[in-house]
């Protein structure tokens, strides 16, 4: 799975916000398309339901962005920008959504020390080996995956899932956020959930692929969710031959 700088979800919202910075119209369509078809069916259908029905746009956009190497470098300073500046607006005693806020802003700070530690191990090139990635249908690479012998292959498929999982939670809280979605407040309850999940999800798996281990001097609450997590998925893991339901059953416990 290729990791970047930022989320992919940052990056979709980043562009969405700024495209005529920017002069790829197909990508900037395709982000603007994907990002207002979000905006619909989560109103009508909720944040759940809307996730499983978007799986594959979001994984074939996240195909085109990686393929714009170029572009991922170009804004990489951007977003940090702007995630700083929602990090900052998190302590605005202003906001009306300091729920939401605290979970985006600590799934930024896990994600980016994760990916820190990731990209350290990656040469400085590594934008460039990435050109041209091909292009996938998202059930054909589940399906290809689950074909394979062995625990490791459902690994990736829950690693990939947490990713795009929390694309997508990262995506519709700035929608929140920005005025342009709005949602009732067990939805953002559930929102508030997703985010947590799937970024401690995706810390296990950093974890159990030996990219990433959690500070032993951070006992942040989150942090320490994610070791217990770690633990709990080891000791399971260990003495079990796993299905795809018993892993998310360990990752939620």
């Amino acid at each position: 799975m290729v990791t970047t700088k930022a989320p992919i979800g940052e990056v979709i919202n980043f562009l969405y916000k700024n495209d005529g910075l920017y002069k790829d119209e197909p990508l900037l369509r395709k982000i603007r398309n994907l990002v207002d078809l979000i905006i619909l069916r989560t109103e009508k259908d909720g944040v759940e339901k809307t996730l499983g029905s978007l799986e594959d746009d979001l994984f074939k956009l996240r195909l085109d962005i990686i393929n714009e190497s170029q572009l991922l470098q170009d804004i990489t300073k951007n977003i940090n920008d702007t995630i700083q500046d929602r990090v900052i607006g998190q302590f605005d005693k202003t906001t009306n959504q300091k729920k939401l806020e605290l979970a985006f802003v600590k799934s930024l700070k896990i994600y980016g020390e994760i990916t820190e530690n990731i990209l350290d191990k990656i040469p400085n090139n590594s934008f460039s080996s990435i050109k041209n990635f091909p292009q996938l249908n998202y059930k054909s690479f589940i399906d290809l995956l689950q074909s394979l012998p062995g625990k490791e292959s459902q690994f990736i498929i829950s690693y990939l899932k947490s990713s795009i999982t929390l694309d997508f939670a990262l995506i519709v809280a700035e929608l929140i956020f920005d005025n342009k979605l709005k949602l009732k407040k067990s939805e953002v309850e559930n929102l508030v959930l997703t985010l947590k999940n799937s970024i401690e999800e995706y810390a296990v798996f950093s974890n159990k692929f030996g990219l990433w281990n959690p500070s032993d001097d951070d006992e942040s609450q989150w942090i320490r969710n994610i070791k217990i997590r770690i633990s709990l998925f080891e000791s399971k893991n260990n003495s079990d031959n796993l299905s795809s339901d018993e892993i998310s059953k360990i990752l939620v416990a």
